[in-house]
C-alpha cells in the first residue's frame, strides 16, 4: 500500500473519485456513510477493496457509478477475511502411507505354495503361525456330511 494513503477517508475520497458518475449531494454524509460500512476493517482491507474496484476485479451490474456504502463494507470484509486466512499458519499434509504390502512377498509366495498342496509349505506356516487356527487345521480332512447321514 502507498505510504501517502493512510487513512480510511482518503482511500474513500481515491475510489468516488474513480467514478466521475458518482456526485454525491452531501458528500459528507456520503463519507460517513462509507466510513460506517468499513468499520472494524483494517487499512489495508480497504486498500485492497478500493484496488479491487478501481481495478474492475469486483463483479458487478455497472462500472459507471461507485458502489454502494454497503456493497463497498462488504468488500471490505472479504478482503479482510482472504488476508486473515492467508495469515493463518497451514497444517502439515499427513505423511504419505506407506504402501507396500503388509505381509512379505515370502510368506505370500510360501501360502501360495501350500494352496498348491505343498506339504513342506504347510509345516513352513504352522511353525511361523502357531496360533493360527485355519493353519493348524491345514491337515485335517475334511468331512463332508452324506446326504443318509443328515435324514
Amino acid at each position: 500500500m502507498p505510504q501517502e494513503i493512510l487513512t480510511p477517508a482518503s482511500l474513500i475520497s481515491m475510489l468516488l473519485s474513480g467514478f466521475p458518475s458518482s456526485a454525491s449531494t452531501d458528500p459528507d454524509m456520503q463519507m460517513g456513510a462509507y466510513l460506517i460500512a468499513i468499520e472494524g476493517t483494517s487499512l489495508e482491507a480497504v486498500y485492497q477493496a478500493v484496488k479491487a474496484y478501481l481495478q474492475r476485479k469486483v463483479k458487478r451490474d455497472s462500472h459507471e457509478f461507485a458502489p454502494s456504502s454497503a456493497d463497498f463494507g462488504e468488500q471490505c470484509r472479504q478482503q479482510q477475511s482472504l488476508m486473515e486466512s492467508a495469515a493463518r499458519p497451514r497444517i502439515a499434509p499427513p505423511p504419505p502411507k506407506d504402501e507396500g504390502p503388509r505381509v512379505s512377498p515370502e510368506k505370500v509366495r510360501l501360502l501360495a505354495r501350500h494352496l498348491q498342496g505343498d506339504r513342506t509349505a504347510t509345516a513352513e506356516l504352522k511353525r511361523l503361525f502357531p496360533a493360527n487356527e485355519i493353519i493348524a487345521m491345514a491337515d485335517t480332512p475334511v468331512q463332508h456330511e452324506s446326504k443318509d447321514a443328515a435324514e
